[in-house]
Formats: structure tokens, sequence, C-alpha cells
């Protein structure tokens, strides 16, 4: 079962950047929307301190959209924020979160609501073998 769930989180973050962020990167070329040009966004994205997700969250403020970020990891966050905020375009916050701990999920969702107001997009990009329904 667990299996099964961290194979639809890797789905999930797979689409998400061939729909969202490859678009957006290569719309001259494809004739897929071009996300530079459409209303701003706001993102959050789990996970997202290092890797994929901290590149998906780099692609985001590129493209002058919002976004959240949330690792375990305070110092991480902090690290990830500050590149993120280097960037030219958008604003980038972060937060610790386990996503395991569904009062974290819910303090996320507020932090989120607090620094961005209406959300988006979120994207489940942090791995875990404990997955808690909650609802946000």
């Amino acid at each position: 079962m667990i299996i099964y769930v961290a194979l639809a989180v890797a789905v999930f973050c797979l689409y998400a950047l061939w729909k969202i962020v490859l678009p957006a990167v290569s719309n001259a070329r494809s004739g897929r929307p071009d996300l530079s040009k459409k209303a701003q966004l706001n993102v959050l994205i789990t996970g997202a301190s290092k890797g994929l997700g901290f590149n998906m969250a780099k692609k985001f403020v590129q493209l002058k959209h919002n976004v959240v970020i949330c690792a375990r990891s305070k110092e991480s966050v902090e690290n990830a924020v500050v590149e993120l905020n280097k960037l030219d375009g958008g604003k980038a916050y972060g937060t610790t979160c386990d996503i395991s701990v569904e009062k974290e999920l819910l303090d996320l969702a507020a932090f989120a609501k607090q620094n961005m107001g209406e959300l988006n997009l979120w994207i489940n990009n942090a791995g875990s073998t404990g997955y808690v329904l909650c609802n946000v």
C-alpha cells in the first residue's frame, strides 16, 4: 500500500512538472500555455528545500509566482528561501513541516493562507512512509 501511495505522489510530481513547469520553458516550440503571462499563482510545494522540489519552486519564482516551501529541517528551509528570494520574480516563504503529522499539515496550510491568501496549487513532493488524510 505504501509503495502505491509513494508511486502516486511521484507520478503526480512528474505530471505537475510536465504540465506546468516544462510548458512555461518550452512554450514557444510546443504551443503550450505560457505561465509567465498568466495571473500570478500562489503555489505550495512540500519537500522543496532541495532537489526536484527546490527546482520547481525556483522555476515558479522565476515566472513571478509566489511560493511556500516546506521541509523538516528549519535550516535547509531558511537557506532555500534566501536563495529563492534572491531571484528576480515572485516571493518565497518557508516553514518546517513533517507531512506525516496532521497538525503540521494544518499549520502549513494556515501558514500559506496567512502569507499568500488564496492557494492555487499544492504540490506534494515530500516523500513519507506514513500519510495523513486531513481536510485543509
